[in-house]
């Protein structure tokens, strides 16, 4: 009888091993099922939208000042800091219609074009895409707490788009979006 509880004690602690082990893809799937049906508070469930948001803030604020002030004509132009201002505003209203159900769908997929634009139709055509046909997945845990889902290329094998997962108690939320800013970067 005591070989009995040893034994079903371990297939316990395995099995709770691995799904607390694959807990992130379990949320990203979450997300992706979420996002494609159109369900916004399973979405709200999974991600913490305020901190995506805000990633993506910092990253598109940082090139688009990069790039001004890498700009000659700009600096020597009086209405370049005016310019710079209005940049910020830019930022935010193109973070604020990327971060919606149907584009970070299209981000989760390695679309960015779709997932950045104004209009909801192109997006859902690329959301109802399997994700198979376009992109290779890369996952990796940093820490106890936080995984990292690299959205590769298939073509080019370049990474596309890169998601942070944090833990939330024994749940998973997406907490950052990365883009690719290498290229973007350079000038």
């Amino acid at each position: 009888m005591k070989k009995l509880y040893i034994a079903l004690f371990t297939v316990a602690l395995l099995a709770s091993g691995f799904w607390l082990y694959t807990g992130p893809q379990r949320a990203l799937r979450d997300i992706k099922v979420a996002a494609d049906a159109g369900d916004v508070e399973g979405i709200r469930e999974r991600v913490d939208v305020p901190a995506v948001k805000e990633s993506l803030k910092e990253q598109l604020s940082a090139v688009m000042m990069k790039k001004l002030e890498n700009d000659k004509d700009l600096q020597n132009n009086p209405f370049g800091k005016l310019g710079m201002l209005f940049a910020g505003k830019m930022v935010d209203g193109m973070v604020d219609a990327a971060v919606t159900p149907t584009h970070l769908a299209a981000l989760i997929k390695g679309n960015k074009s779709a997932a950045f634009t104004k209009d909801q139709e192109p997006a859902k055509e690329e959301a109802s895409q399997p994700l198979d046909n376009k992109a290779d997945l890369e996952g990796s845990y940093n820490s106890t707490d936080r995984y990292t889902l690299k959205v590769l290329d298939k073509q080019t094998h370049k990474q596309t788009v890169a998601l942070t997962m944090h833990r939330d108690g024994l749940s998973w939320r997406l907490t950052s979006v990365q883009l690719p800013m290498d290229e973007a970067m350079k000038d």
